[in-house]
């Protein structure tokens, strides 16, 4: 069974490992269970982030001075991270009432709690039909316009071809007839306003090896399927072929 069937040991899991990483006081831990202070929230809650958010099998709750919330895990659609005022915001969404929002940022300016990133979006994928994760997509148009550095595009990629390179390949990609649409997929900014992507959708009527050439010569990594969240993101039809290809 994977841990993400059983949201106990996932939430559990995910807590420990927070705590170690740069958040122990902010961890708080219910092996046996907690009576969840969200009126919502009937079922016991097996972890607590910052005393203001609440996990249980069912789903997460919310409570700070101004209200209270929970989403069910079968009910999220999106889960995003906005960086805002210097801070990393986890913005949890469902289609009942206000999306729930909940500051990952460190204590001590380090790395940002990504555990709970991960235990939402892992819960929400296994639970939920309607997830939409990630930072979205932008056109070739739209990331070019505002990447500033060269390595904006593949940053772990040594040496890096560059934007123009990179742009040059997009463009006459897009351009074949027998490619559809070419999205950059967008990760997550170290600094607001800035853009940054290591991957791409392609969505076309031919197989890869007809079109991949040009992409292996800019450093491409590995090429996979384009998955459900992808898919919903991009409203792609059934019948529509797409592949994520992402740079190392």
């Amino acid at each position: 069974m994977a841990l993400v069937d059983d949201p106990r040991e996932m939430i559990l899991r995910m807590f420990y490992l927070q705590a170690k990483e740069g958040f122990p006081e902010d961890c708080l831990s219910f092996p046996e269970g907690a009576k969840s202070p969200v009126a919502e929230q009937g079922d016991p809650v097996f972890a607590a982030f910052r005393q203001k958010h609440f996990f249980s099998r069912e789903g997460v709750g919310s409570k700070t001075r101004a209200a209270q919330a929970f989403i069910r895990w079968a009910d999220l659609q999106s889960s995003k991270v906005a960086y805002r005022g210097r801070k990393d915001i986890l913005v949890v969404a469902s289609d009942c009432g206000l999306p729930m929002e909940i500051d990952l940022s460190s204590p001590t300016g380090g790395r940002p709690a990504l555990r709970i990133v991960q235990l939402v979006e892992g819960l929400g994928k296994r639970w939920s039909t309607a997830l939409v994760t990630g930072h979205g997509f932008a056109s070739i148009d739209e990331f070019f316009s505002a990447a500033k550095r060269d390595n904006d595009f593949a940053v772990n990629l040594t040496p890096n071809p560059g934007l123009e390179r990179f742009r040059h390949c997009f463009d006459t990609l897009a351009a074949r007839p027998d490619v559809d649409d070419v999205k950059i997929i967008l990760t997550d900014p170290e600094d607001e306003g800035e853009v940054y992507a290591e991957a791409i959708v392609v969505v076309s009527k031919s197989p890869p090896d007809l079109w991949i050439g040009t992409l292996l010569e800019t450093g491409a990594g590995r090429a996979s399927p384009a998955d459900a969240n992808v898919r919903r993101q991009l409203k792609l039809p059934d019948t529509a072929t797409a592949l994520v290809i992402t740079w190392p």
